[in-house]
This record gives structure tokens, sequence and C-alpha cells, in this order.
């Protein structure tokens, strides 16, 4: 049991610690009920953030975690250059991996936690998101 967990145990939304749960672009922002990551109008403000590469980054680790492949390696959280703090994935296919670097904000610091530990099953594309989004 991680040390979040234990802090936690008994609060609400602790009965989904060992469950899979779906989670669409409404919930990740927040419109429908279940657990929520961001808002539309935090997400929006994250993306605007990114530079071109991030986002095309950010773009190829959600239609990972949408086809559900497996990080095999990823680095640590640290600061960038300009102080966000990111991480690097590296999902596995069949010949080839794929890689992206993860600016951890707008609760995708929280999402790629539940992703490792099975907790969260990505069923929305970065276009449904930000869709999504801009909606609200």
């Amino acid at each position: 049991m991680s040390i979040f967990s234990m802090l936690h145990e008994g609060s609400e939304g602790s009965g989904r610690d060992n469950q899979q749960g779906t989670v669409s672009a409404k919930q990740y922002l927040g419109l429908e009920t279940g657990k929520s990551y961001s808002t539309p109008k935090v997400f929006l403000a994250y993306c605007l953030s990114l530079r071109e590469i991030e986002l095309k980054d950010l773009e190829v680790i959600i239609r990972c975690m949408n086809e559900r492949l497996r990080i095999n390696r990823f680095t640590p959280e640290r600061p960038d250059k300009i102080g966000k703090l990111y991480s690097y994935l590296n999902f596995t296919r069949a010949y080839a991996n794929e890689t992206g670097k993860l600016i951890l904000e707008a609760g995708m610091k929280e999402l790629l936690d539940d992703y490792i530990n099975g907790k969260a099953i990505v069923t929305f594309t970065l276009t449904e998101l930000i869709d999504e989004s801009k909606k609200h």
C-alpha cells in the first residue's frame, strides 16, 4: 500500500483504490461523475502554455494510454529549464517504442500515477479533451 493510500484510506473516493475505472474526456475535466483531474479552463491554459513539441508529445502519450500500452521506462519528475515539472515516458509497442515528455500539470501527474497503478483506463484523445474544454 502506498503512503498516499494509507493517508487517504477511508476518505471520499478511496473505494477506487484497487479498481480500474475508465476515464472519459468529460470525467477528466470534471464534467461528469467520477474522478476528475482538471477543469476545462485549467486544461486549456495548460495546452496553451505548451510548446509545439510538448503538445505533440502530449498527443502521443494520451494516444498510447488510450491504446493501453505498457510504460517500460520513465524518468522521475524533474523541473525543465523554465521550472515546469516533467517526466519522460517510454511506451512499448511490438517492434518499437514511443517516447514523449509529459509536463506534469493540469492533472497529468495524477492521471499518470493512476495509469501506472492500473487505476485508470484512458478512453479519450487529446482532440476530445480540447474540444470538451472549449465547449465550457
